[in-house]
């Protein structure tokens, strides 16, 4: 299992030092070995959070993997590769305007997150402002939880003020200044070396999250995107 930990982790950190398209090509077969591991590691994640998440049961791991080529479009860094896998499990394909699981992992760095992470929806934001006014003691319980607050970190964008038609002086007022609402905690490189209980911690971390998830699908719910 260790050779899985190794392998991942020592490709990402050569790409950091080779990020350029010749390099790429002459370790295409390397490439190819290190996302199959990535994604069967995202497959047992899956295989084990659907005990607990069963809205999740058709999602395939290759169809939550991001890709490795990065957007240059509208970057200065004009590397062409991301270095880092990632995966973004939901039950809607709609992997920027769901509430889901994200993973991420680097030569030095994983975090794993849940949540709604897309502020440009304004109607959708406005849903979840006025589902946590109305349901404010339920959300307050959910992130006021001992093993919620030791283990995440509420974050997304916020205004300075909470916005104009929402209650300003209540213990869930500042919540309202969010446009969106996700949390985020991290992982020790290190425990890659043992899969198996790589992936029971992180499914422990992701069962946690259910509630918070929960709470914002509820708010969503028969919200169309696009």
């Amino acid at each position: 299992m260790s050779k899985m930990k190794n392998n991942i982790t020592k490709f990402l950190d050569e790409l950091s030092r080779n990020n350029n398209v010749p390099w790429m090509h002459q370790n295409k077969k390397w490439y190819l070995e290190v996302k199959a591991e990535f994604q069967n590691i995202v497959q047992l994640m899956i295989d084990k959070l659907i005990v607990v998440d069963p809205s999740i049961i058709d999602v395939n791991a290759k169809d939550t993997l991001f890709r490795i080529n990065r957007n240059q479009r509208f970057s200065k860094d004009k590397t062409p590769y991301n270095t880092n896998f990632r995966s973004y499990i939901s039950h809607d394909d709609s992997r920027d305007v769901t509430v889901g699981y994200y993973f991420f992992l680097s030569a030095n760095r994983i975090y794993i997150e849940g949540g709604y992470y897309n502020h440009y929806y304004k109607e959708a934001t406005k849903r979840i402002r006025d589902y946590i006014t109305v349901n404010n003691e339920e959300f307050l319980d959910i992130i006021n939880d001992p093993n919620f607050l030791s283990l995440f970190n509420l974050k997304g964008a916020k205004l300075v003020n909470v916005p104009k038609g929402y209650i300003k002086d209540e213990d869930f007022s500042e919540y309202l200044k969010y446009k969106c609402w996700y949390i985020e905690t991290g992982i020790d490189v290190a425990k890659l070396n043992n899969i198996k209980l790589f992936v029971d911690e992180i499914v422990d971390k992701y069962t946690l999250m259910i509630p918070f998830n929960n709470f914002l699908k509820t708010a969503l719910e028969g919200f169309r995107f696009g």
